[in-house]
């Protein structure tokens, strides 16, 4: 019995390990900016962005309805906005 109760430990503290970690790592860290690389993706009215984390879901067709977090940096580091902190998505 006692090896059966050592087990189901185990297996509780596991999952409850993994679903903390997920639920941790699906909100973005918004207290300094994300190390990127690469020149980014440049608009035609001059702002750059990257894509930090691409979704895997269907590809949003025009009129759609989607939920979008953002959080955005100056090229000094400096944060202006962020609509995770706010909390509803754009």
């Amino acid at each position: 019995m006692a090896k059966y109760r050592a087990a189901i430990s185990i297996i509780l503290a596991l999952t409850a390990t993994f679903v903390l970690a997920r639920h941790n790592s699906q909100k973005p860290n918004t207290s300094a900016p994300t190390k990127v690389t690469g020149d980014g993706i440049k608009t035609p009215s001059g702002l750059t962005y990257w894509d930090i984390r691409v979704g895997n879901g269907d590809v949003a067709k025009e009129g759609s309805r989607v939920r979008v977090h953002y959080t955005g940096w100056l090229t000094s580091g400096k944060k202006f906005d962020s609509s995770v902190e706010r909390r509803p998505t754009f």
